[in-house]
Order: structure tokens, then sequence, then C-alpha cells
């Protein structure tokens, strides 16, 4: 080409592909230079100004891109891969009307041209439109069924949505057609990971890995289960590697964050966290974390109640979000006013948020309180003057009486500002008494004080760290004249047996009350306890709630709502509070709370 060009400079042939051998070779500038002039001299060819435009776009000068491929549009309207390349550019500057159309334009030209379904499907989901989206994404794979990048794509709006076994099928077939996309392997362990199917997303996250050892987004998938299970030296690992990928990457910086406030530096914590704020503004998990570290504190609960709110932009909160058709309540003033208040997250933070709907009818409104539907029962006796309904999967509906709605944890920005906003009140639930007394008489074995004890927590996320096994407890069921019942959730006949062959200790077990199935029921035992000693779980909430005195067992940095520093609860004052000294050091808080329980047993002889 040089010799040509040494000859005749103006070989406008000579320039283009001496240009596209130096592209080939990484000469990027020196390649557009060549490529240019050969269309300032021959500027009917519009494949060379699409692929000059190609160049300008691996630069990131998309203005220059966009004037090319708008050039090799305008010399010929059927170039659709400079309609495709045109719209991609659109789509990375912000102009999504414009790439919208542009993807549809080239998939009205070429309907089999499967990149322009991949594009717009995942414009599409990013702007929230998922129905439109996976409608793209379906007709993408049908299009090209051996396309990996469409079954992926397909998948990623079906996670989205959170059609867990659609999507997992989708990267499932993506990567069987690209057995090294490491993309898709990555996609298909977050699914395992959505469904606490943590083994099969740890092989994926590692899978990804080894294909790309580069892949930023899997070292920090992988810390996050590693960090959930308690591997917090291997998950710190994974995070630091993602930040050796990109030190400007968010969600490390954040997970990294919750790292050090797991480990109870909470200086570092913030930092991390405000970091990740730093380069993403938006970036809701931050936002989350920071309120996790302002609202454990005590000492700044306006602030962290305002940063907890971000959790309706978290993943895993988008579907509990109830649309009520009305504005959010934000403190207006509700006299004559009717307000749904809706509860949200699990058992435990229903309870513990309603404490709040009593501050609301006080100050004038009319209630309707939308709870899980086993709760009915309860806060309808507990809550008078308050409309009482059972939350369904269909979309509220109050026949349009309705002013205002609040999620249940967003009135605390209203009504727990200040350690000093909660009031001094024994309880705010009430069990059916008649039932109470029932179960109470038969547990009762003499004199002998009632105990209920609750060991476990069942919380993908940290209830390992919670829970306490059976055997630990030992000590404090070995103090003696004292009668215990089993206030756990779930299945523990195994567990209870062994236990009492053991030790010859009997933690007796009533089979008419099934604590996840009959909350009332719940309720009413706890009730008919003198004293319950638990874990932090659901077991907690109910007994502070109905003011049953309850001992508490927590580990060193508990779930925010303990605060620190305090044996006392401000939700809940019944409660007294036991805290580790050291990170997973159950033994010592045992041998605690059994030196106080026999106290306590000899003071009521």
């Amino acid at each position: 080409y040089r010799d040509v060009l040494a000859q005749q400079p103006d070989h406008t042939d000579a320039l283009y592909f001496l240009g596209r051998l130096h592209a080939a070779n990484g000469l990027v500038p020196a390649a557009i230079e060549l490529i240019e002039k050969s269309l300032q001299l021959a500027p009917d060819q519009p494949e060379r100004a699409n692929n000059l435009g190609t160049l300008y776009q691996g630069l990131g000068d998309f203005e220059h891109a966009a004037h090319w491929f708008e050039a090799a549009i305008g010399l010929d309207e059927g170039q659709f891969e400079a309609r495709f390349n045109l719209a991609t550019v659109h789509q990375v500057q912000g102009r999504t009307a414009e790439a919208e159309a542009g993807y549809r334009a080239v998939i009205a030209a070429r309907p089999d041209f499967v990149g322009a379904y991949i594009n717009l499907g995942t414009l599409l989901r990013l702007q929230g439109r998922l129905d439109e989206a996976l409608e793209i994404a379906t007709r993408g794979v049908n299009v090209d069924p051996g396309a990996a990048k469409a079954h992926n794509n397909l998948g990623v709006v079906q996670h989205e949505r959170f059609d867990l076994m659609p999507a997992f099928q989708s990267f499932k077939k993506a990567t069987e057609l690209d057995p090294e996309y490491a993309d898709a392997f990555n996609n298909l362990g977050s699914v395992f990971r959505d469904e606490n199917r943590f083994d099969g997303a740890i092989a994926c996250y590692r899978k990804a890995i080894a294909i790309d050892p580069g892949h930023g987004n899997a070292f920090n998938n992988l810390g996050s289960i590693l960090q959930r299970q308690g591997n917090y030296p291997e998950a710190e690992a994974c995070f630091s590697k993602a930040l050796a990928i990109n030190p400007a990457f968010p969600p490390a910086l954040s997970n990294m964050g919750t790292i050090r406030h797991r480990m109870n530096r909470q200086t570092e914590a913030l930092a991390l966290f405000h970091r990740a704020l730093e380069i993403d503004p938006e970036f809701a998990d931050a936002h989350f974390n920071i309120s996790e570290v302002l609202l454990l504190s005590g000492r700044n609960l306006e602030d962290g109640w305002r940063e907890h709110r971000w959790r309706w932009r978290k993943r895993e909160f988008l579907n509990q979000w109830r649309d009520f058709g009305v504005p959010m309540w934000n403190g207006e003033d509700p006299v004559g006013k009717t307000i749904a208040v809706w509860g949200e997250q699990g058992i435990g933070e229903e309870i513990m948020y309603a404490g709040m709907v009593p501050d609301l009818t006080a100050a004038g409104a009319d209630v309707v309180l939308e709870c899980e539907p086993r709760l009915v029962p309860l806060f309808e006796r507990s809550f008078a003057g308050v409309s009482c309904q059972a939350r369904t999967l269909d979309p509220p509906c109050h026949d349009g009486r309705l002013d205002y709605h609040i999620a249940t944890g967003d009135l605390g920005l209203i009504y727990r500002r200040r350690l000093e906003d909660f009031p001094d009140r024994p309880a705010y639930m009430r069990a059916d008494p008649a039932r109470r007394d029932r179960l109470r008489a038969r547990y009762e074995r003499g004199s002998a004080p009632i105990i209920g004890v609750s060991w476990f927590s069942s919380n993908p996320e940290i209830g390992w760290e919670k829970s306490v096994d059976l055997e630990d407890w030992r000590p404090l069921l070995e103090v003696p004249d004292l009668r215990f019942v089993d206030l756990q959730y779930g299945d523990t006949q195994a567990k209870r047996e062994a236990f009492e062959a053991a030790t010859g200790i009997e933690i007796f077990h009533d089979d008419e009350v099934d604590q996840l199935a009959d909350l009332d029921a719940f309720a009413a035992q706890v009730a008919a306890m003198d004293l319950v000693v638990s874990i932090s779980n659901t077991t907690v909430h109910m007994a502070g709630a109905l003011g049953v005195p309850c001992w508490v067992l927590l580990s060193e940095v508990p779930l925010w709502r303990w605060f620190q520093d305090r044996d006392d609860s401000p939700w809940y004052r019944s409660l007294r509070l036991f805290r580790q000294r050291e990170a997973g050091n159950w033994a010592e808080i045992v041998a605690e709370a059994a030196t106080a329980l026999g106290t306590w047993s000899r003071e009521r002889k």
C-alpha cells in the first residue's frame, strides 16, 4: 500500500486499506487519518464511513462516531449496520428515544439481525419497561436460537422480573451454547444466589472467574456470598480483587464497607460507603448501608431514617413496594386523612414497625393497616379504630377513599427521629386472653416459672451469625426449678430429643401451636410465659410487643434495631439485652444469662 501511495498519494483504496491494516494493529489514530483522507477524496462510500465511525466509537469519541454513521446512512438509507451503530452511540449518550427508534428501524429493515433485539431489550429494561423488554428479548431468541447472547439477554430481563426459573433456564442455555461465556455463568450464579442456593452460586461465580480472571463483577458477587456465610477473609480478598480490576466500582466498595461494618469498624465502613457514592451518587446499596451504620449508632436517627428510604431502590426490596395510587405520606397534617400503612419485610419487622401505628392514629389519622395475613387477628385486637386488611399479591384497592400511603418502616423518619421520641409504654399488642390462659394451664408444672426459649434464625444472610446451637444453651437450661417451653419456629424435634438425651433436660414442645402458621396462637403462647430467652428473631419482637419479659442474646454487631452499648431496647420496654464482647463467643454471653436467670429464679421464690 505504501508503494502504491508513493506513486499515487490520492489512491483512495490504498489509503483505506492501509488504514484498516493500521486499525487491525492497534494504530487507531493513524488509521482514522488515512480513512478520513480516503473519504475526502471519494465521499460516496457508505461502508467506509461506517467503518470510520466504529473507530471513533472505539476511542470514546461519540460525536465524531455519530457524524460518520449519519454520513453512511445519508449515502445509503439501507445501511442497517450504520443505523445500528448510530443507535448504540445514542444509547451511550443518553439519547434513549433516538436509540430506541434506531434499533426498531434496524429490526424493521432486517428482522433477522439479532444484535438489534439484544440492545433494544437492554435499553427497555434499563428504562424499567420490563414487559416490552421481555417481548423484544424473546423475539431475539426466536430469531436466532443459537445466539448465546440472545439467551443471556432474555435471562437478564426475566431475572429483573423475578422470574427466577425462566431466568435460570435462559442463562443455562447460554452457557450450553457458549461454555466460555463468563457473563452468563456470572448471571446464572446470581439466580442461585436469589434462591439462597449458595453452593451453586459460588460454583458459577468461580467458573466465570476461571474463564475471565478480569471479571470484577464475578469477584464482587462471589465475595458477597462468602460474606453471607461469615467467611470475611475470603470475601474481603474477592472485593479487593474486584477493586484492583476497577478501583471505581461502587458495588465492591460498598460490599467492602459492609465487611468493615460487620467487623465493627464503623468509621472505615462509612468512608467506603461514601467513596462509592462519590462515584455514583444514586447507588442505593451504599445509601442503605450508611443508614444501617447511622441507625445502629443511635446518635443520628433522622439521617439514618432518611438514608433508609433508599431501600426502595434496592433489588431485594423492589417486589415489596406497594402502589396505592395516592401520594406517599411525608408528615403532612394527618387530621381527617385516610392513610394506608403497609407492612414490609418479615414478620419481626412488621411487628416492630407496627408500634408506630398508635402515633399516627393519635395524631388524628384514619389508618388502614395492610399486613401479612397471619397478623390480621392480632393487629385487629391490638389497634382499636384501625382497619386491618390482609396483604395480597393483587394491587391494593381501597375504593378511592385514601389520601396517602406509607410503609411502616418509613414512619420512623416522622415519629422516631431521636431516642427520646420512643414512647415509654409497656406493650402495644394484645394476645387472646382466653387462649393465653388455656396454654399457661397446660404448661404449668407446680410453681416452676415458665421460660420460653428460642435459639435459631433462618435469615439467609445473617441467621448463622445470630443463631446459637441448642447444645451451647446447656448452662442456661441447667438452672433448676424452671419449666422450659419451646418457642422456636420450625421443626425442632431432632434437636430437642438429642439435647434431652444428652442432658436429661426437657424442653416442652406444644404440638398444638404452629409458630409459623398461626401467629395469633403464637402470641398467646408467648404471653403465657413468665420470661422469654431468645436470640434475635421473631420471638423477641412478639414478646416485646406483648410486654412479656424477654432476654435477648445478641452478636457483637447486631441488627441496627438493637442499637449499641445499651442493655435495654427503646422499641420494647420489657427487653433486656445481653451482648457479645467478642465476635462468635457465645459461651461467655450464655454463662452471663445463666447467672442472671439463676438470680431471677431465686428472687421469685
